[in-house]
């Protein structure tokens, strides 16, 4: 990618590792001098502490948060943040285990952590229209004990 002339302000240029040849390019903002990296993990950055609860539901959203477990454990690694996970059910699994879609337990969880990581919930198993509890239910409820009115994807 070609930087303009006239952008080239924007952009401060440090070798990394240290050589002649200028590798990295990163804006400069207020910063004046880049904090120096080390191994992956960045020199002066203060690792913070996260608790975040962890509902796979149903379908594909158990193998999607396994990922999303796996990305917060390589950005702890990288740079010494810490993740503690709880792991809780919701959807067509809590009512398979509990007989409900979203447990008190559940409702607790998503209520003391800073973030819910959420899988998917439904599925063919629950797909029957006369059902009187849907996993569905689920997704509205956590919605709603969290006062959030969408996904953020």
């Amino acid at each position: 990618m070609a930087i303009l002339e006239s952008e080239k302000s924007q952009f401060r240029q440090f070798p990394y590792p240290p050589n002649p040849q200028p590798c990295i390019l990163l804006p400069v903002l207020a910063q004046t001098n880049p904090l120096p990296l080390r191994g992956r993990a960045r020199v002066g950055v203060n690792p913070l502490q996260f608790n975040i609860a962890v509902m796979g539901g149903d379908g594909i959203g158990p193998e999607v948060t396994d990922q999303g477990v796996r990305a917060l454990e390589a950005v702890g690694s990288a740079f010494g943040h810490s993740f503690n996970l709880s792991f809780g059910d919701i959807g067509g699994i809590s009512i398979d285990r509990h007989g409900i879609p979203f447990t008190d337990e559940a409702r607790a969880m998503s209520g003391d952590n800073d973030a819910v990581l959420f899988g998917a919930v439904g599925g063919p198993k629950w797909d029957d229209p006369n059902a009187t509890i849907r996993p569905e239910q689920g997704l509205l409820d956590i919605r709603a004990h969290m006062g959030v009115f969408a996904n953020i994807r």
